[in-house]
């Protein structure tokens, strides 16, 4: 487990205060743990209740936000710590000449490695990220094993390990340089009691740079630009396990900010991430870096093509993997949204030229009285695409055959989904209550979406059709929407 590991608690004791307060210092804990996040804890605490005098011998107080946009510390001897976005949980004070007493602060996030002015200000010029899942995606096939099948060797005890270790790969795009690096770690031998254990380790990171400083919020962006991407096909919600910023030359020549190299970011997730879990097997996801015809730069940089214009898209539908256990019917709102997000981003035609729009709304309302001319304004609306008629854009788009095989009737689909959401959305009287159908609509739609963000990466038809014999998602949209929209019988 390394320093800047964010799957596990980790807690440092030091000396901390306010920026323009830095001789007003508290001791304290700083603790992180992933299901809850940044906690500082005093025995003393920060007060920013405002005391003014009303008379020889009395005070009027006023009580204080409990916020605090930036507090600096020490920790463990001499490493400089920034906790960002501050509040006072919890703390006892007594009368108005009495000091803070057993203060508790929740902070969004600490930087472990630099004492920040400003938590946006453009500071920094890289991040290195380990994301759950990256190892397999970046497939490769470096490690073997070879086994002597001898008949000198019956109990094939005559075996080696070896290792060909792959150079990173690298991409430009904008003013990022994103490489993904792949690291070993030599055997080393583990004796017990019982046995001689030895163990080869491979892990894969992601490390960019900018050629110019940016905030923190903007590299935190990257970062879940690229955790949409391994969870994409990887179909599988892929967690951060550690998170680290580079300063600019800029941050690290400021002697008041102390930064070091690397400055390790903690904070709280929604999706808290596990090390020694079994991981996604090659086969079960949607495409790795190993699939014929996918290409390390070609997908990356498309992706941030991607996830630039289909941003909303991307949060709703990688959402719905990352917050687990949410009501079937949340999921159906979730879902569609994303599907109708996807084809506005798309900007295809209207229904109808504008002009023509714009015409025939005009003889319309000539032919009614004045007094309802709103009214009807109002009802015929924009020249935009019905729902359903959205959803039946995006079956036609991607992978023509594919499609066909998940989804033999689209229509039934488009009007199903359609029907559904609306009695979800409005008031859910008519809201059905058959559950496998709703969780048909789900499966098939999110099964579209991710057919489309496919096709926009360019991944080969060849590579998807193999992903629809083997893939959890495509699989299981497959079986149901065969199941509940079958295809229409011909006439």
């Amino acid at each position: 487990m390394s320093s800047d590991d964010l799957t596990s608690m980790q807690t440092w004791r030091g000396t901390f205060w306010l920026p323009d307060k830095s001789d007003e210092s508290h001791e304290g804990f700083l603790t992180y743990e992933p299901e809850y996040g940044v906690t500082l804890k005093f025995v003393s605490g920060f007060d920013d209740r405002t005391r003014t005098a009303i008379s020889p011998t009395g005070y009027s107080v006023t009580r204080g936000s409990g916020r605090f946009p930036l507090i600096h510390g020490s920790v463990e001897g001499s490493t400089p710590v920034t906790l960002v976005d501050c509040r006072a949980v919890r703390r006892r004070s007594g009368w108005a000449t009495e000091s803070i007493r057993n203060q508790d602060i929740s902070a969004a996030l600490v930087l472990i490695g630099v004492l920040l002015n400003r938590a946006d200000d453009p500071e920094f010029c890289g991040l290195s990220i380990e994301l759950e899942n990256l190892t397999e995606w970046d497939r490769h096939d470096e490690m073997t094993i070879f086994v002597d099948p001898s008949e000198d060797s019956p109990r094939r005890e005559n075996w080696r390990v070896h290792v060909n270790p792959m150079q990173p790969l690298s991409a430009s795009v904008g003013d990022l340089t994103i490489k993904l690096v792949r690291q070993y770690r030599q055997p080393r031998f583990d004796v017990r009691r019982d046995r001689l254990e030895t163990t080869a380790t491979a892990f894969t990171y992601l490390k960019i740079s900018a050629s110019r400083p940016k905030s923190m919020d903007e590299w935190f962006e990257v970062a879940k630009a690229f955790q949409d991407l391994v969870t994409l096909a990887m179909d599988a919600p892929c967690a951060l396990l550690s998170e680290s910023l580079i300063p600019s030359k800029a941050l690290l020549d400021r002697e008041s900010a102390r930064a070091r190299e690397a400055i390790d970011v903690f904070g709280e997730h929604i999706l808290q991430g596990e090390r020694d879990l079994d991981g996604v097997a090659n086969r079960d996801a949607l495409f790795t870096l190993g699939s014929e015809g996918v290409d390390f730069a070609g997908i990356v940089s498309e992706w941030l093509r991607i996830h630039a214009d289909f941003r909303t898209t991307c949060d709703m539908i990688f959402g719905m993997k990352y917050v687990r256990g949410g009501y079937l019917q949340t999921e159906l709102i979730t879902a569609v949204a994303a599907a109708e997000s996807l084809h506005s981003a798309l900007k295809l035609p209207p229904p109808v030229p504008d002009k023509e729009f714009d015409e025939r709304r005009k003889r319309l309302m000539e032919c009614i009285p004045k007094d309802q001319r709103e009214w009807l304004h109002r009802k015929l609306g924009a020249n935009e695409h019905t729902l359903r008629q959205r959803l039946i854009d995006l079956a036609k788009i991607p992978y023509p055959d594919i499609i066909a095989e998940i989804l033999p009737n689209p229509e039934a689909w488009a009007k199903a989904a359609k029907d559904e959401r609306n009695a979800v959305a409005h008031g859910g009287q008519r809201m059905t209550r058959d559950v496998p159908l709703l969780n048909a609509i789900v499966t098939t739609t999110t099964a579209v979406v991710f057919l489309n963000l496919l096709q926009q990466l360019q991944i080969p038809a060849k590579r998807v059709k193999i992903a629809l014999e083997q893939n959890r998602t495509l699989k299981s949209a497959k079986y149901l929407a065969r199941e509940h929209w079958p295809a229409p019988k011909s006439t």
